[in-house]
């Protein structure tokens, strides 16, 4: 509570009386009173006290302080004075000021933006040798310098509440969402996920970083000046007829159809992913979202598997401004080739890629013998699976390899593309895990404590996509969310159970104990002879 005077004068420990107790709320100035002792706090949390030897009958010429805190000690005094105890015992050190268990209060004087600090000891006779000695000592002893004599101190709050380092950001843009949700493979996918998000209200526990499409200059890092001014010629061409007479040139056809908008498809998920490189690189965040990209299949001067961008490539290389070994790691359905080709030639980036390999299976690359070329031999890591791996199989070569692979390289940075066509259910049919599986593999790479750039990518059920990517978001922020669906926009897509979980099928694991056994011998042999 603040202190009050009589009027509209100001409380001042200056202006306290001899009076006797009826008369000691007057708060009249007496010039004849003992100087007070003022206890303040110093810029470095320290306190002390100091008698204040020449009072001002001046109540105006009080020093005010900057900061919204003013103490009421006279009630502390009272109340010793009922339990018959002396304030000014030397042996007793409740005269002691806490100031930070003081509760503050508004100064409502002239300037709202400045406060006091005030002081009051009952009415006593004067400070003797003895307690002006100890006052001296307590001074020493919390190095506290006060202002010239008859004015109270100024008191300036020390403010040490630093910048936070904030931890995760989420790359989002309206414009993003909307051209991805027209992306024929999956339609309003990018919406449902951003709506689940908010329905766990886990972009609360995020930054929410809003990107801006990627420039020309941007995009030419990595693609070719042909095929981006492609991709500007059919952005707003509606004549079907006329985008076919090239297409086939720069892999637009079944996976890829030509379609309007596309260039500036192509600007809003590439901006995404290099915002959030951007983000890694300026120190603002441990891990970075953007579950829109993840497109790893498309090349220098064509796209392919529905990818009309290599966001991916684009945020590696950005992301070699600063770091000079990134390890990239796929645990996509399909083998991230178009990565792996940007980087096999150089030992700067280790990417490694947990896939399906069969005969006839897009890409058909990524066998356990692609190891790279030249300078990049044995930096691509390529563990090639069979159908109806189940979560306790694949998470144990995940850990086995992941870890390995670090130990021999020791990235500074990691891109973790979290494509989930490998979820039981997905139309792909082909591998059966759960976000329950994928999500530790997460924590393992989130456990090495490295600036982590997380993408999407493949998810064909599109309500076990956003399931899958809420659930990983969940982990990276800490927080744990409920089974039950919120109710939202979407909310009548995750019927008929409304709920987060998704259960292994019955289907068939084809990985033999053998067949694993094989191939992490081979890969563990390859990545031995980085270290040689």
């Amino acid at each position: 509570m603040e202190p009050k005077g009589n009027g509209n004068r100001p409380f001042s420990s200056l202006n306290v009386s001899r009076q006797n107790e009826n008369d000691r709320n007057s708060r009249s100035p007496s010039p004849d009173v003992s100087p007070l002792p003022i206890a303040v706090r110093n810029r470095d949390d320290s306190t002390r006290v100091q008698p204040v030897r020449s009072p001002s009958p001046n109540p105006s010429a009080i020093s005010e302080v900057k900061e919204n805190v003013s103490f009421d000690v006279q009630s502390q005094c009272r109340a010793k004075r009922n339990q018959k105890i002396n304030p000014l015992s030397p042996s007793k050190k409740e005269n002691k000021v806490d100031i930070a268990n003081q509760k503050p209060s508004v100064n409502k004087g002239k300037n709202e933006d400045v406060r006091r600090l005030a002081v009051k000891r009952p009415a006593s006779s004067p400070l003797k040798d003895d307690r002006i000695n100890r006052l001296r000592k307590l001074e020493l002893k919390n190095n506290v310098n006060l202002n010239h004599f008859g004015n109270l101190p100024q008191l300036r709050i020390r403010e040490d509440v630093k910048k936070t380092q904030t931890r995760f950001c989420y790359m989002w843009s309206q414009e993003c969402i909307e051209l991805c949700d027209k992306l024929p493979k999956i339609p309003k996918r990018a919406s449902m996920v951003h709506s689940l998000l908010e329905a766990y209200n886990l972009l609360d526990n995020m930054t929410v970083v809003k990107c801006r499409r990627a420039s020309v200059h941007e995009l030419t890092a990595f693609h070719t000046t042909d095929y981006v001014e492609y991709l500007q010629k059919i952005n707003d061409e509606d004549d079907s007829e006329k985008v076919d007479e090239t297409s086939q040139e720069y892999g637009m056809g079944y996976d890829c159809p030509a379609m309007p908008g596309v260039y500036n498809l192509v600007g809003a998920v590439a901006g995404a992913t290099l915002q959030a490189a951007k983000c890694l690189l300026e120190g603002t965040t441990d891990v970075a979202i953007n579950w829109c990209g993840g497109w790893h299949h498309a090349k220098r001067d064509e796209a392919a598997g529905f990818c009309y961008v290599n966001d991916v490539v684009l945020g590696i290389l950005k992301l070699k401004e600063k770091y000079n070994r990134i390890m990239y790691i796929d645990i996509d359905l399909h083998h991230g080739d178009g990565v792996e080709d940007a980087f096999s030639f150089t030992s700067k980036v280790m990417t490694v890629s947990l896939h399906k390999y069969a005969p006839g299976f897009f890409p058909s690359t990524g066998s356990s013998d692609d190891i790279g070329i030249g300078k990049g031999r044995y930096y691509s890591v390529n563990v090639p699976l069979y159908d109806g791996i189940q979560d306790e199989q694949y998470c144990d070569i995940f850990y086995r390899i992941v870890d390995e692979a670090k130990e021999c390289y020791n990235p500074e940075v990691i891109i973790l593309q979290c494509g989930v066509d490998t979820l039981s259910g997905d139309p792909m049919c082909s591998f059966n895990l759960t976000p329950h599986g994928i999500g530790k593999c997460l924590k393992t790479v989130l456990d090495w404590k490295l600036p982590t750039l997380i993408t999407g990518g493949g998810g064909y059920n599109i309500a076990n996509t956003a399931r899958c990517w809420a659930y990983l978001t969940s982990i990276v922020v800490g927080k744990e969310i409920p089974s039950e669906i919120p109710e939202h926009e979407y909310f009548t897509e995750y019927g008929p159970d409304y709920q987060l979980e998704i259960e292994p099928s019955h289907r068939k694991n084809d990985n033999t104990g053998e067949y694993i056994d094989d191939v992490l011998t081979t890969i563990s042999g390859n990545l031995q002879k980085i270290t040689e």
